[in-house]
């Protein structure tokens, strides 16, 4: 290589250094705030693109006004977004934030891509021409993008070194709570700061010459804890507190000896101690508020509340279970549900598992993985090749369904084991970080999960994955009634765990994993099985997913498979499986209704996404679960005029 042309390579890396460089100063002042993945970022770039090559090519604008133009487009888009979507947010969970931002992402991209067209547009660089140092030749726009860029980070050093608007954004960045206490404007601060990294992504598209049709895609609040109960013993029984208050009275009012009855902010003297007992004994206020005469019996008659005994719980719950299968499976049957939708339906349970499985780590762990793609794929890929050299394709075709069941057994869990493999290697180094360290960690696992997939045969020399032309003529083995009793197993296996010894540590490590090790909770061994009992379950909705299709792609578990996991579990509301249930069903089945406005149906899910996480920050449900033998509990209490302990005591404290 002679030296022209290695100097004429160095000034093309500067040049694109300097381009990442301006966008990951806009990128990090942001998240040096208020600690947010904006992954709308990027979309702010494209249009500031689009708004510079507007400028330049239909209203025939100089090119340095164009410039002018896409910084104040990108500086006004990233403040409304501010004001907008993140202000509501701004105590909610950070996770909501993260779905916020992916939900703008999405909306921004197809918006774009619905005004503009999908089509790529090119304009002449600001700067034409070159510059010929000797043998070296180096063009205008390379120089320009070069001294935009020292001349914007000297600018920023200044603003944020020597202004009170820079101090400002750096005592936010230390301690948001303390600089809002010293009269910092919260607002005012962050506003600026999205305002700066907006600029200088808008001065990203216009420093050199690049296609402007192209969209560049994306670049611990703790979940809520359980609340303790406020009660105390004394107000379990109303007579007591009548006591207690009555002896205070007596005792503040000088009133030696003569007996006062305190009522709700009212005091009522009796003539004498016998008549004050027997108003006391007799009048106390019941649950709902009104006078109740022989309290003794109605606290005999709350006693006796109804309640389920635990294996009659299971029986219900199993039988709600085969009735909810009878009615879909009779539908499928009978034609009523067609092939399409009970292949939606499949993609629906697939997409349960995955929710579920995540849910144990994010919701119940409190960790934000980004990897789950990667152990579905490894799961699909483990199970589509054993079913691909056992005879099970021969068996399916001849009607021999029964003797395909041990190999599909064999087969889903050969692809929890190999995922459960995985996500030891994984979680052991990976879960010793936590919150955005742990999800760029697990991020990148996915992805090389997917390189690997995609490159593998080539090292090996061998046909193995077969690359990118996918693992084809796998055989289809995946029903709607096997997908549904993956669901039941799995679901049930989840909430098992979480309601044993291991899930009580787990929660006690989300809520406080310090104070958990104080007391002698093994962290590292709990967060790993919680993280390798995720990665077997996304194994198992690997499995399941190849079985369904017949074919694997590395393509298809790419970094927003996982982001697509996510919101569902964040949107159902994190450590609520029913909240899992529900999310994956209706974000798996929106598009497909939608499918008929198919210019519009991506805007308007991305859109209602948006809108959920302002209005919802904490999901569809937040941390509540769903349990039909307690609904049936105080159903028959409410039926028959009975009150269990807990409604009386709440009753009592109001």
């Amino acid at each position: 290589m002679n030296l022209s042309l290695l100097l004429s390579q160095l000034f093309n890396g500067l040049q694109t250094g300097s381009i990442y460089a301006l966008v990951a100063l806009g990128y990090s002042m942001v998240y040096g705030i208020i600690l947010l993945l904006n992954f709308a970022h990027g979309d702010i770039i494209m249009v500031g693109a689009y708004a510079a090559f507007y400028a330049m090519t239909t209203f025939h604008m100089h090119p340095i006004v164009s410039v002018v133009i896409a910084v104040i487009t990108s500086t006004l888009l990233g403040v409304v977004i501010e004001k907008v979507a993140y202000t509501p947010l701004r105590k909610a969970p950070r996770l909501s934030l993260l779905i916020t931002a992916i939900g703008i992402s999405f909306l921004l991209e197809n918006g774009a891509q619905l005004l503009f067209g999908s089509d790529t547009k090119s304009m002449d660089p600001i700067v034409p021409g070159n510059i010929s140092l000797g043998s070296v030749t180096i063009s205008n726009a390379a120089l320009l993008t070069i001294l935009v860029t020292i001349v914007a980070m000297a600018a920023l050093t200044l603003i944020v070194q020597k202004t009170k608007l820079g101090k400002a954004m750096r005592a936010v960045s230390e301690d948001m709570g303390a600089a809002q206490l010293m009269g910092i404007s919260l607002n005012r601060t962050i506003s600026f700061t999205f305002a700066i990294g907006s600029a200088l992504a808008g001065i990203r598209p216009v420093s050199v010459r690049l296609p402007a049709g192209i969209a560049h895609h994306g670049l611990d609040a703790r979940p809520e804890g359980v609340r303790r109960s406020r009660s105390r013993r004394h107000r379990l029984d109303p007579r007591r507190d009548d006591r207690r208050l009555r002896h205070r009275s007596s005792r503040g009012a000088g009133l030696r000896g003569r007996p006062v009855r305190v009522e709700r902010r009212r005091c009522v003297r009796h003539p004498d101690r016998r008549a004050a007992r027997q108003a006391d004994r007799h009048s106390w206020p019941s649950a709902d508020g009104k006078s109740v005469r022989e309290g003794s019996r109605t606290m005999k008659k709350n006693r006796s509340a109804i309640r389920i005994p635990m294996p009659l719980r299971y029986v219900i719950n199993l039988i709600l279970i085969v009735a909810v299968w009878f009615v879909l499976n009779s539908l499928i049957q009978s034609g009523v549900i067609t092939n399409y939708w009970s292949g939606i339906l499949i993609t629906v349970g697939i997409n349960i598992i995955l929710a579920t499985s995540l849910n144990v780590a994010t919701g119940y762990l409190g960790q934000l993985p980004l990897g789950h793609a990667g152990f579905m794929a490894v799961g699909a890929y483990a199970g589509g090749i054993f079913m691909k050299a056992m005879p099970v394709q021969e068996l399916l075709k001849s009607g021999n369904t029964g003797a395909a069941i041990p190999y599909i057994l064999l087969a889903l869990l050969i692809s929890a084991i190999v995922a459960g493999i995985f996500g030891i290697i994984i979680g052991i180094p990976a879960l010793r970080l936590r919150g955005d360290y742990l999800a760029i960690i697990t991020l990148g696992f996915g992805e090389i999960i997917r390189v690997i997939l995609t490159n593998i045969d080539s090292v090996i020399g061998t046909d193995f994955t077969y690359g990118a032309a996918g693992l084809k003529r796998i055989p289809k083995y995946s029903s709607f009634t096997l997908v549904f009793i993956c669901v039941v197993v799995c679901c049930y296996i989840i909430h098992t765990v979480m309601k044993s010894r291991h899930g009580r540590a787990i929660l006690s490590i989300r809520e406080d994993e310090i104070a958990s090790e104080s007391v002698g909770v093994q962290t590292t061994y709990y967060k790993t099985f919680a993280f390798v009992l995720s990665a077997m379950m996304a194994g198992i909705a690997g499995c399941l997913y190849a079985g369904y299709l017949g074919s694997l792609y590395p393509s298809t578990f790419k970094f927003m498979k996982s982001i697509e996991i996510l919101v569902m579990v964040v949107l159902g509301g994190m450590g609520s499986m029913l909240g899992s249930i529900l999310s994956a069903t209706v974000l798996t089945i929106l598009p497909e209704l939608l499918r008929s406005f198919s210019d519009y149906r991506m805007v308007v899910y991305s859109l209602a996404l948006v809108v959920m996480m302002i209005f919802r920050p904490k999901g569809l449900l937040g941390s509540y679960d769903f349990s039909l033998s307690r609904s049936l509990e105080k159903f028959l209490n409410r039926l028959t005029g009975r009150t269990t302990k807990t409604q009386k005591e709440a009753a009592e404290n109001e």
